[in-house]
């Protein structure tokens, strides 16, 4: 289900790409809740399969930002 994946690679940004643990916690309950808009859970798990803490660094936007998950979180807690 689309809810164990997003924690799934929640879990993985959190523990190996320091991840902060306020968004970990904000996802958690998302998937928690299962209320939120599918699309924005997909975008989500993008951000986080391409997150790098420091993304918005340097030439080139190949990776999510803590900031690009920060503002899809942000539109999926209002939904919930």
């Amino acid at each position: 289900m689309i809810y164990e994946k997003l924690l799934k690679v929640a879990l993985k940004a959190s523990n190996e790409q320091d991840l902060p643990d306020t968004l970990f916690a904000s996802i958690r309950f998302i998937c928690e809740n299962k209320n939120s808009d599918i699309e924005l859970i997909h975008e989500l798990i993008d951000h986080l399969e391409n997150y790098e803490p420091f993304g918005d660094v340097g030439c080139g936007n190949l990776f999510s930002s803590t900031k690009d998950v920060e503002q899809c979180v942000a539109k999926l807690l209002k939904i919930a």
